[in-house]
């Protein structure tokens, strides 16, 4: 599970609930929110120990050692020097590719190259689905749904079910495995995504109702070419006795199109609410937890910096661009865009997505390179559950997909 995942959750649920207790008053939250920053920025600055790897780095190997020490809260020598050796394993591996020639040259290596690939394109879907979109902008995201009452409430019980979801879903990606939760994960998300897009478009596509900015007669002679069905000269005599009579007797009698009026379908809510449940169950969480596991240790740190940088990149432009997508094609456009996203990025996941948990190292990047079995290095032969190749257990087979080429 990914911690800063739980709690970008949990912050954003605290800032829902203020905003449910301050809804008239943004800057009250705002200035909360600016307090907590400045107190955890201090905190951060004062009690976070320095990288041990920047300080292996620098050759500072005694401080990288305390370091891991306060990080890991443990003064158990061999745990810490196990780690340490890891690191200047790693170290050693990253300065024997020879500078970014040598960088660029491994990524163009299978066991490189794919996992860069699968991962990258599986954050780009993450995006296109709309999961960080229902995050950064949920008042708006659950209106553009349908719902219409209690926003501000619904708003602070879908942020705690998405926190409780982040722990099933991390519960069962661990049981059933990372591939198979984000199988369900998508499979869940198509249909909500599609039936929201065909609840917003039947609502659109009826007549809409008369309201009364938009009367039928006015006294207001700057309006008479835009809503007087009558001749000018007679609107003048006729106007007040119809907007006194005829105006409220149509704004009572002319039906509205989708539910009545101050009530809210169960049907965008109920659509929403499993979408938020479907979407954070796996593709939420599976592909930052794929991060740590699905690059070989040589080139894992520039991997990693590369797939967060576009992850970031691609969770900037889909939120910056939401706004311009609902006024250009309508929310069931937005819908109907993210819903074909979820069917795509569900294939995706079929076709291309190996399965990580339970696996060594050296299985996923042997899985990549697609030939005859290799004998594992030593230090990667501890499996990413944490478990050690020789405990008695057999292994289970890795589950190939079509492999990437």
């Amino acid at each position: 599970m990914s911690g800063s995942t739980v709690f970008i959750s949990l912050g954003i649920l605290i800032v829902n609930v203020l905003g449910l207790l301050y809804k008239d008053n943004w800057q009250i939250v705002a200035g909360i929110g600016g307090l907590v920053s400045l107190l955890v920025a201090t905190l951060t600055l004062v009690f976070l120990p320095e990288s041990p790897v920047w300080l292996l780095s620098k050759g500072h190997e005694s401080k990288a050692a305390a370091a891991l020490k306060t990080l890991r809260g443990t003064s158990r020598s061999e745990t810490i020097q196990k780690e340490l050796n890891t690191l200047l394993s790693n170290r050693r591996k990253a300065q024997s590719i020879g500078g970014s020639d040598g960088v660029w040259k491994t990524l163009c290596l299978p066991e490189a190259y794919k996992p860069l690939v699968i991962l990258n394109v599986f954050f780009l879907f993450q995006q296109l689905t709309g999961i960080y979109v229902a995050v950064s902008y949920t008042l708006d995201f659950i209106k553009d749904s349908g719902v219409t009452q209690d926003i501000g409430l619904i708003a602070v019980m879908l942020g705690a079910l998405r926190l409780l979801v982040i722990f099933v879903g991390t519960f069962c990606s661990k049981t059933l495995g990372r591939r198979f939760t984000a199988i369900v994960s998508g499979v869940g998300m198509t249909p909500c995504l599609l039936l929201l897009a065909f609840d917003r478009y039947s609502s659109h596509s009826h007549v809409q109702p008369v309201h009364n900015n938009l009367p039928l007669f006015s006294t207001n002679s700057s309006n008479l070419s835009s809503y007087s069905l009558l001749n000018t000269s007679l609107s003048t005599t006729l106007s007040p006795l119809v907007n006194l009579s005829l105006v409220p007797l149509l704004n009572s009698t002319l039906p509205v199109s989708g539910p009545v009026s101050g009530q809210t379908s169960w049907v965008p809510v109920a659509a929403i609410v499993l979408y938020i449940v479907f979407s954070t169950f796996g593709f939420l969480i599976i592909p930052w937890s794929l991060l740590g596991e699905i690059y070989p240790a040589k080139i894992r740190e520039v991997a990693c910096g590369i797939t967060a940088c576009l992850a970031y990149l691609f969770n900037f432009a889909i939120v910056k661009y939401y706004p311009y997508m609902s006024r250009s094609i309508g929310t069931y456009g937005v819908f109907a865009f993210f819903g074909v996203m979820a069917l795509i990025g569900t294939l995706f996941v079929i076709i291309f997505l190996p399965e990580t948990q339970g696996k060594t190292l050296a299985e996923i990047e042997q899985y990549f390179i697609g030939s005859h079995p290799a004998h594992p290095r030593p230090e990667e032969e501890e499996s990413l559950n944490g478990d050690s190749k020789h405990n008695g257990h057999p292994k289970t087979p890795i589950v190939k997909p079509a492999n990437p080429s």
